[in-house]
This record gives C-alpha cells, sequence and structure tokens, in this order.
C-alpha cells in the first residue's frame, strides 16, 4: 500500500481521537443511558440474546419468542462476534468494540472521499467534517448505520457507479443487503439509491448498445441480491404485512409530521442543521462549505461530473422531506429527522467537497496551502472533539454509566443469567420487564412499546392478556394465558408503582408514566370488562420519553392503581400467588426491593 502524507495524517488523526475516547469510555461501570427505557439497555439485551443463542436466531428480538427484533440486528451481531472473539462480557463488548468502530469508520469515510473527488486531500478534508457530527461512543444499531454501514454502502455503490462489472455489482448487493438489515431506513433509503445511480447509468449509456445490455444485467443482479439479503427481516413487512405497521411507533415515538406547523418548523430545523449550522467554528465551515459546493455546481452546470453526488443527494433529500407527501396521503412518514442524520448529512457533505475541488485544484500545487488547511481544521476538530466529550462527561446519564448498577439489579441479573435459558419468559409490567430483558436478554410478554418489532400486530393484546394474568378475577383465563405465552417467572420491584404512575405526596393520582395501556376501542374496553379490570380513559401519549405539544395523542385505556393488591407477593390478584415460588429476593431492613418468581406447573 502506498504510504502518503494524507494517509499518516489520517492515521495521526485516528490515534489522537481514539486516545481522546480512551479516558471517557474507561470510567464508564455501566451504560451511558436509562436503565429503565433507554436505548442502550435495549441494545445490551439483544447482544445478551446474541450470546446466548445459535446464529440462526440472531435475526430473532431479544423481547419475546419467534417475533422480529425492533432493532436491526447487524450491529448486535457484529458487537456479539467481536466480544466472543476477545472473551467480553456483553456490556464491555459494546464498550471496547468502538476501538474498532471509530477507525473504521474514518477509514470508510476517507474512502468514499477520495474515491469521488480522485484527491487525497480533499478526502481528508471530507472526514474531518464528517466528524463535526461526532457521535463517539456508539452503543446503537442507529449510530453504527450513521458512521459506518451509510458510508459503506456509498463507497460500494460509488465502486459499481465507477466501474459496472458483475464484481462491483456483488459488492453492492452485499452492501445494500447490510443497508437493509442496519436500519429501518436503511434498506428505503438503500433501494431508492440503487434504483437512481442505476437509472442514471442506463441513461448516461443509452447510445451504447454493446454496453446497455450487459449494464441491465449487472444492475438487476446487484438490486436483486441486496433485496434478497434484507428479506431476512423484510419478508414479514413486505409481504405478509403488505408495509402495514400496526405499531406505528413512527407516529407516536416522533413528533407529529402530519402537523402542517410542526413540519414546516421540522423541515426548516433540518434543513439549516445541515446547510446553515454555526454552533461552533468547524460546523459553520460545513456548512460554508456545503453551501458553497452547492453554488458553485449549480452555477457552472456542472452536473455530469458531479453527477453520483448529486444524484444520492437528491434521493436523501427527497426521502428526507417525502412527509409533506406521505403524511396528508398515506398518514405515514419515513422518520425524517433519521434520514436527515443517517443520509442527508452525509450525502450533502459529499455534494459540497465535489463542488469546491475546482477551486481547490487551483491551489493544488501549492502544498503550504493545502497542508495548512488540513492542519487548521485538524486542529479545529480535535478542540471540538475534547469540548463534546467533556460536555457528555457532566451530563446526567453519563453520571449514571461511571456508576455500578444497582446492587439488587446486579443480584438478579447474575441469577438469571445463571439458572435459567435465554428464552425463558419473565412476566412483569413495562418497564420493569425492559430493565429485565435489558441485563439479561430473557423474553418478556410486555415492554415499553416503542421497542417492539414496528410490524408487530399484537402489543395491545398482550398489554391486556398481562392485565388479565396480573389482575384479573379468571383464574381459568389466568392459567390459559400463563400458559400461552409460556411463562416461566414473574419479577417484582419495590419501584413497580412509580414506574407506572407519578402520585403527590399525598399519594393522589397525578399522572402515568408507562403503565399496562392500549389504545381505545369498544372491544378492548369490553374485555377488561370482562375480567373484571379496574381501568380509566383518557387522551395522553404513548411514549413516556416523547411527550409534548408536538407529540400526537391518543385516546387510550389504562389500567388502573386500583388494582394494586399488596396482601400478597406484589401489587397483583393473590389469586396469581397460587402459581408461584420465590427462587430469588433481595430484602433490606426486612423490605423486599425485589424478588423473582418460578411459576409452577398449570
Amino acid at each position: 500500500m502506498r504510504i502518503t502524507v494524507e494517509r499518516i495524517i489520517l492515521a495521526g488523526l485516528i490515534v489522537i481521537y481514539l486516545l481522546l475516547l480512551m479516558p471517557y469510555i474507561n470510567q464508564l461501570k455501566s451504560l451511558p443511558s436509562p436503565l429503565y427505557g433507554g436505548d442502550y439497555y435495549h441494545q445490551l439485551g439483544q447482544i445478551y440474546h446474541m450470546y446466548e443463542s445459535s446464529p440462526l436466531e440472531w435475526f430473532s428480538t431479544s423481547n419475546g419468542l419467534g417475533e422480529r427484533p425492533a432493532y436491526f440486528p447487524i450491529y448486535g451481531i457484529l458487537v456479539t462476534i467481536f466480544g466472543k472473539i476477545f472473551g467480553l462480557e456483553p456490556f464491555y463488548a459494546m464498550v471496547y468494540f468502538n476501538f474498532i468502530a471509530l477507525p473504521l469508520s474514518a477509514l470508510i469515510a476517507f474512502m468514499v472521499m477520495k474515491e469521488v473527488l480522485k484527491s487525497e486531500p480533499l478526502g481528508l478534508i471530507g472526514i474531518i467534517l464528517f466528524f463535526t457530527n461526532y457521535g463517539f461512543p456508539i452503543f446503537k444499531y442507529t449510530e453504527f448505520t450513521k458512521w459506518i454501514a451509510t458510508p459503506l454502502f456509498f463507497y460500494f455503490l460509488y465502486k459499481f457507479y465507477e466501474k459496472v462489472n458483475m464484481k462491483n455489482a456483488v459488492l453492492l448487493g452485499l452492501a445494500y443487503g447490510m443497508m437493509g438489515l442496519s436500519h429501518s431506513t436503511g434498506f428505503v433509503f438503500a433501494t431508492f439509491a440503487v434504483i437512481a445511480v442505476g437509472g442514471y447509468i442506463l441513461w448516461k449509456g443509452r447510445e451504447l448498445d454493446a454496453k446497455i445490455t450487459e449494464n441491465k444485467k449487472n444492475i438487476a443482479l446487484a438490486w436483486l441480491l441486496g433485496f434478497v439479503i434484507a428479506q431476512i427481516y423484510w419478508f414479514g413487512p413486505i409481504f405478509i404485512y403488505h408495509g402495514n405497521n400496526e405499531l406505528k411507533s413512527n407516529i407516536w415515538s416522533l413528533p407529529d409530521y402530519g402537523n402542517f406547523d410542526y413540519a414546516l418548523r421540522a423541515g426548516w430545523e433540518m434543513f439549516s442543521g445541515i446547510f446553515l449550522n454555526f454552533a461552533s467554528i468547524l460546523a459553520g465551515i460545513k456548512s460554508l462549505v456545503i453551501l458553497c459546493g452547492v453554488y458553485l455546481i449549480v452555477s457552472r452546470r456542472a452536473w455530469e461530473e458531479n453527477a453520483f453526488a448529486i444524484t444520492l443527494f437528491a434521493v436523501s433529500f427527497a426521502l428526507t422531506y417525502s412527509y409533506f407527501l406521505t403524511m396528508p396521503l398515506f398518514g405515514n412518514n419515513f422518520a425524517p429527522s433519521y434520514c436527515a442524520d443517517l443520509y442527508l448529512n452525509f450525502s450533502a457533505l459529499l455534494v459540497g467537497v465535489s463542488g469546491i475541488k475546482e477551486i481547490f485544484e487551483r491551489y493544488e500545487k501549492s502544498k503550504m496551502i493545502i497542508y495548512g488547511a488540513i492542519a487548521l481544521l485538524a486542529i479545529l476538530s480535535i478542540m471540538e472533539i475534547t469540548s463534546i466529550l467533556k460536555a457528555n462527561e457532566s451530563s446526567r446519564w453519563f453520571g449514571a454509566g461511571k456508576e455500578e448498577l444497582p446492587v439488587y439489579l446486579k443480584q438478579m441479573q447474575e441469577w438469571v443469567l445463571k439458572n435459567t435459558n435465554v428464552n425463558d419468559v419473565i412476566l412483569s409490567n413495562n418497564e420493569i420487564s425492559f430493565a429485565v430483558n435489558g441485563l439479561t436478554g430473557r423474553k418478556v410478554v410486555v415492554s415499553r412499546r416503542a421497542h417492539n418489532d414496528a410490524f408487530m400486530q399484537d402489543f395491545d393484546d398482550r398489554e391486556i392478556d398481562a392485565a388479565v394474568i396480573f389482575y384479573g378475577n379468571d383464574d381459568r383465563k389466568r392459567m390459559e394465558l400463563l400458559k400461552k405465552y409460556n411463562v416461566k417467572y414473574v419479577y417484582y420491584e419495590a419501584g413497580w408503582y412509580s414506574l407506572e404512575f407519578y402520585f403527590d405526596k399525598n399519594g393522589k393520582l397525578v399522572g402515568y408514566s408507562d403503565p399496562l395501556m392500549v389504545v381505545y376501542s369498544e372491544e378492548k374496553e369490553s374485555e377488561l370488562k370482562k375480567y373484571g379490570i379496574k381501568y380509566f380513559k383518557t387522551r395522553g401519549w404513548l411514549d413516556p420519553a416523547v411527550r409534548g405539544l408536538d407529540v400526537r395523542m391518543y385516546d387510550v385505556l389504562i389500567v388502573s392503581p386500583e388494582n394494586y393488591d399488596n396482601s400478597g407477593y406484589g401489587p397483583w390478584n393473590d389469586g396469581l400467588d397460587k402459581y408461584l415460588e420465590k427462587v430469588w429476593s433481595y430484602e433490606q431492613n426486612g423490605r423486599v426491593y425485589a424478588a423473582l418468581y418460578e411459576v409452577s406447573e398449570v
């Protein structure tokens, strides 16, 4: 491999970035995320599931038996393989995987910029500006998609664009398939990107009869291979559910893009965040480069020489702002904020740097100016990343990550990992089930609504069934449901009540967090009444973490705290206790803080 000044600078930057990251990461004793409902813990649960499952089950969820995952699997698979190779526990595998992810991201982004721009100095400038939106350490599939999967897809798409042959078609197909298994929006973006770039290739070579048939075959091969690989996840959503994402988590777990006032504000915020971002010196330089590049391409009508970058920019821009059409027509969207962050951000930078290439080439022979500009940007980048990491260290959740898990949770985790099977099902309320799953990868009946497969068809049914098991008056139905979900354990924590509802100092109910809850329908209300479950109807939000004036509200039925009965093992109906045998508990000063009960044969 040829050694150049630019590559030496890149290697030096990567080393410095890692040295900045190392002391930050080494402080962590747990994940910098809420244990109850935090994204990183759901990701950890998926990795625990993979650690103890066969590779054939890695594409299923850690949440429940036989379901698809809420979090796409590629990141979890790579962390699992990394952890297994180095003998790391899942938590440490997630943490130390960053020492591979960061240099890999920088190298791939450099390769993309270098190949497209045919200039290593410009490639170096491009990756420094890409790292302006610094996102390390990464602990989640979304971050992995932004920093690794997307640049890798861009790279192989460009190699195919540059030279259409079978080898590049296969590599592109693999990268496309990887995008489809990395993020939900990744499949949509990659599909349109392959079609758009393939269409441009055919249009450009329309007069070359000898080539057009071969090009069609290779474009079809790339698309077909990627599409088939993506079916590991997407077969059900496309061919069984026909795109009906029943859970609609992209609607209620994000602000309401169907509200035209918010849609306009959000559109401007996404636009200005990329094109007019002057929050820091480096961010301002990045925005100016993008604006200058766009202006120069338009003013010089330099469409053909920048066709690749322009095509990807057009696809990502159209996908990001498609909600102006899809919301009024179909009541759905492609998660615009994710599209802007994952795809529009990188493609806009590619267009910007492509556009200023002509200016750059005027000074290419003046190495002092070129390397001076690179050195200045590198210094600004190091200063900015240092500032970002320091700000992160003072955040609430990084502070939590510097602490060990509470003793009772650590002991529960150890007991469950040692004494249960990865496919054993544990029943608790939504938030506690989420935490148990995150710490062990064990299956649960219910969990936080947003952390389930968007195409899950029976979430509300599960909420009602859990309510019947806990609070219902029909023992026969309770037994039937315990068997239906193959429940092996019931888990209780003292925080059960506060994780569902908010009470004032006088014990009066003043709000709800994440109780058992369903979207209103007469059938669901009848089911609750049938089994004697107390409930109340209100209008409210579905996600405890996403609330506010811009978030859509629904008519909901909430299982009431009036059902709580503390005369037995937990807050549930004593009728459940006869099926339970305590196998583990954490007690202090005579108070039970947590307990795990095994369900006897029913």
